[in-house]
């Protein structure tokens, strides 16, 4: 090998490892991106050949940057999808249980407090049973109490609406994610063979672990280097081709929105943010509306129960219901009451001063009435908000051990995949005295080759 098959040597070496130090370059500037998988400058040997024979005892003709490969670990990949599908369901549940929460414990004090003042505004009527202001202040509170309880039970149907409201923009993420990685599967495909992928399939992983945590969704491998995401076992992306998903009224769920694929087909929403929000709609608070329903009923029946039997401020039995049941929870009081407060049965005999039937709904504070004789007016609620309470808490810790799956999956990825700065400093070093060197080996060529032409001429 002559002077000029030498300089071709280093000219290679210049070329090659130029390119290795920029790839070096593209993983640091990406440390901090996220799904960024680190890349790594694979560098090979020329040989000097004839025919397609390597010449024995002659040196290659230098080197090449034959690939750049993406360092990925597709294991750690999948526990991440799964953890992150799994984290986002807990992440449903909690943002939404939330949300009851704040709404069964009302801006005034909540159900509780004004059951409480109902108590206490008998008992205060019972001490003066023949005071128009005190039973002003008793039907005041009779119809904050009611108003309270009404509107804990609208609430309730309100957040079922609430949650269903969330459904459409989320789906359309969802489309618009299935929709990015369909093209990303045709760019890939169309790029297989003319050079690396991998910021493509990069941008496809992210995409992927997004579908996970919105609607659960899991990838397997297509044809080639495509991928295919599935929810619930349906096919959401196959190849190049995403089935869009659409929300519908259903007629059997009150009107609620479904989840369906365009082309009619259920959609099995297992997983992710969207199936978190449809259990606490179509699970938890179905479950809830039932117990404010039973203390609203035993709250009427105790009280209507001792109401038609007290004497009102004109000397008649009234045989009164207190309160009136509505339909969707609502209650009220009787708008007969409503309109005069004399009408209040406070008096058991009729004689003045007698208070004894107010003073009897009063007692009702601390009666075992609720739940089979077990619980009082107060424990009964109480026992709804704490039911309420418990979820909340359930649903935050189970979302907080998730949350730190998910962390434990990133960084496991990020250890397989990541781009290290420490070690991308050193092969950045590396490439950096290999570049010197092929140029100072390029030097000596040339001025062995002045040398050469000096003693030619």
């Amino acid at each position: 090998m002559g002077l000029l098959g030498t300089l071709e040597i280093a000219r290679s070496g210049l070329l090659a490892h130029a390119s290795a130090a920029a790839v070096t370059g593209h993983n640091i500037a990406n440390a901090q991106s996220p799904n960024f998988s680190r890349q790594r400058p694979v560098l090979t040997s020329v040989p000097m050949s004839i025919s397609g024979l390597d010449v024995l005892g002659v040196p290659g003709r230098g080197v090449v940057l034959a690939a750049v490969e993406r360092v990925t670990d597709e294991f750690a990949i999948r526990r991440l999808r799964t953890a992150t599908a799994q984290a986002g369901t807990s992440t449903g549940l909690k943002a939404s249980l939330e949300h009851v929460e704040a709404v069964s414990i009302s801006l005034d004090g909540g159900v509780n407090s004004d059951l409480s003042a109902f108590f206490d505004a008998f008992e205060q009527l019972a001490d003066a049973p023949e005071s128009g202001a005190m039973r002003v202040v008793a039907l005041q509170a009779g119809m904050r109490l009611a108003e309270s309880v009404s509107q804990q039970y609208q609430r309730m149907l309100e957040l079922r609406e609430q949650i269903d409201g969330w459904l459409p923009p989320m789906v359309d993420t969802v489309n618009q994610l299935a929709e990015k990685v369909a093209t990303l599967n045709a760019d890939i495909a169309i790029g297989a063979s003319s050079g690396p992928l991998n910021n493509l399939l990069d941008e496809r992983d992210g995409a992927v672990v997004e579908l996970a945590r919105l609607i659960g969704a899991w990838a397997i491998a297509g044809d080639g280097e495509q991928l295919d995401v599935l929810i619930g076992g349906q096919r959401l992306v196959q190849g190049d081709r995403a089935f869009e998903l659409i929300v519908e009224p259903d007629p059997s769920n009150a009107g609620l929105l479904t989840v369906k694929f365009a082309s009619g087909t259920e959609a099995a929403v297992i997983g992710g943010e969207i199936a978190g929000l449809i259990a606490v709609r179509d699970q938890h608070l179905p479950a809830y509306l039932p117990e404010i329903e039973s203390f609203r009923d035993t709250l009427a029946a105790e009280v209507n129960a001792l109401h038609q039997a007290g004497i009102g401020l004109d000397g008649s039995t009234t045989g009164l219901d207190f309160f009136i049941l509505g339909v969707d929870g609502e209650i009220n009081v009787n708008p007969v009451i409503a309109a005069d407060s004399a009408k209040i049965g406070a008096s058991a005999g009729g004689e003045p001063g007698d208070g004894q039937q107010a003073q009897a709904i009063a007692d009702l504070r601390d009666a075992r009435v609720g739940a089979g004789g077990t619980a009082t007016l107060t424990e009964l609620y109480s026992a709804f908000v704490t039911r309420v309470g418990l979820d909340v808490s359930d649903a935050q810790e189970l979302a907080q051990a998730r949350d730190l799956v998910v962390a434990r999956a990133t960084e496991a990825r990020h250890s397989a995949a990541g781009v290290s700065l420490d070690e991308e400093l050193v092969n950045l070093v590396v490439h950096q005295r290999a570049f010197e060197a092929s140029a100072r080996l390029a030097g000596v060529i040339d001025g062995l080759l002045e040398t050469v032409i000096g003693l030619v001429g």
